[in-house]
């Protein structure tokens, strides 16, 4: 797992879907196997952020990267 191969993920999978309510997922960094991202745009404070992250963006890049040790909304 690289930065580039989380961002491709996100950039691929996750910005197309979030695209259609205004929003996006930046990757910011991954530290000891732990990614850290932000939703922006609609996403940014929109109720349904939380589930979004769990059910979608979480749910994802688990299953593509299963090193991955948490996913950290920030």
């Amino acid at each position: 797992m690289t930065f580039d191969s989380v961002k491709e993920a996100i950039e691929d999978k996750i910005n197309p879907v979030l695209a259609l309510h205004k929003g996006t997922c930046e990757l910011l960094r991954i530290e000891d196997n732990v990614v850290y991202v932000a939703l922006l745009g609609g996403c940014a404070g929109c109720p349904s952020a939380h589930l979004t992250m769990f059910h979608g963006v979480k749910a994802i890049l688990e299953y593509a990267f299963p090193e991955i040790k948490d996913i950290i909304l920030e």
